[in-house]
């Protein structure tokens, strides 16, 4: 196991701290905010590696070489597989998806944190969007950005307990793009983007499809085959 310095585990912090200690928070050390990876060695199976990444549900996992710094490999690297097919898979992409979860954009940041982490998810969905062409969405990784911004870390410096004090519609959104129920899991990892936060969206059934439901689903169902 490796220690990493992650957004999840800043996140959980934040949720955990009374909001006048914030400023105490963001002095404590980085090891303090510490999630674990599994690792792997560079010889070992690709099915290997997945099973790691399952059993810890992190998209990240050190590969070891003796005597050398280890490597990062993550579900990016893994998802170019699908995208050249060298791992192909006949699914469609509506039997891997899960379902679309929706906030309201008035709803407070602190109250979408809670709720991303009591269903373990690590996006929302804004309602009232489903009439535009894209659905958009708020992620974990749009409250980290918008907390860490320099606007609002004026706003803990000189009052800890606003820092967290904002509706989602203050805070960056994106765009999820569409893709039919019925294309293949090989397409999905092709239309996908290469931004972290990025995910599909099933055009009739509105099913939400991210990396790891690329990656991961076909390889835990078997259904998958190497060209």
């Amino acid at each position: 196991m490796y220690a990493t310095l992650g957004g999840y585990s800043v996140l959980d912090a934040i949720l955990k701290t009374d909001p006048k200690d914030f400023m105490k928070l963001l002095w404590r050390p980085c090891q303090n905010f510490a999630s674990w990876i599994g690792s792997i060695k560079y010889i070992d199976s690709l099915d290997n590696l997945l099973r790691v990444i399952d059993a810890t549900k992190f998209g990240d996992i050190a590969v070891e070489e003796s005597g050398d710094s280890p490597a990062l490999v993550t579900l990016q690297e893994i998802l170019s597989l699908f995208r050249n097919n060298t791992i192909k898979s006949i699914r469609i992409v509506s039997s891997i998806g899960t379902e679309m979860i929706e906030i309201s954009p008035d709803s407070h940041l602190m109250d979408a944190l809670r709720m991303m982490f009591q269903m373990r998810i690590r996006r929302l969905f804004l309602t009232g969007e489903r009439k535009r062409a894209v659905s958009r969405f708020v992620s974990s990784r749009h409250i980290i950005r918008f907390l860490f911004s320099p606007e609002r870390l004026e706003i803990v410096k000189r009052n800890p307990e606003l820092w967290t004090d904002a509706k989602l519609s203050e805070i960056e959104i994106s765009n999820a793009k569409n893709i039919s129920d019925e294309h293949v899991i090989n397409q999905a990892a092709r239309e996908i983007g290469d931004r972290v936060d990025d995910c599909l969206v099933c055009e009739r059934s509105k099913k939400v499809v991210t990396r790891w439901d690329i990656v991961m689903k076909p390889w835990k169902a078997k259904n998958y085959s190497f060209e």
